[in-house]
């Protein structure tokens, strides 16, 4: 024995340390690609948090100009009520030919008539305790 161990030894450590070379660059690679995938989910996500906040930026938006309409449109009736109703002329008819009674019950019937009306629409909005 020469001390150098046997002629195959030398050839089985080259192979044996190549394959070890090979095992930890498969392990490598297979972390840096681990890394792309959660980097590439990480975008994803950021992409679709993104859009889901302008989805309901915009929902709202178009739910406070649905809620501005509806006032408006609720205003102007009230208005032409208003107008229509509590006209000088209707007013004067009802005060000469000796109804003043009548007006102030015509009066109290429109604003029970518009209470009722705002507690309506707004009813469903309330949140009501259960006993």
């Amino acid at each position: 024995m020469n001390g150098m161990g046997q002629p195959g030894q030398q050839g089985n450590f080259m192979q044996f340390a190549l394959r070890y070379l090979d095992s930890f660059s498969y392990g490598v690679s297979s972390l840096c690609e681990m890394t792309r995938n959660i980097e590439m989910n990480a975008e994803g996500l950021s992409r679709f948090w993104a859009s889901m906040r302008n989805i309901l930026v915009r929902f709202f938006g178009w739910f406070g100009k649905l809620f501005k309409g509806a006032k408006d449109i609720l205003m102007r009736a009230i208005d032409l009520v208003k107008t229509k109703l509590l006209s000088k002329a209707f007013l004067s008819g009802l005060i000469f030919s000796g109804h003043a009674s009548s007006a102030k019950a015509y009066n109290i019937l429109f604003r029970f008539c518009m209470i009722t009306l705002a507690l309506t629409l707004i009813a469903p909005f309330i949140k009501f305790k259960k006993m």
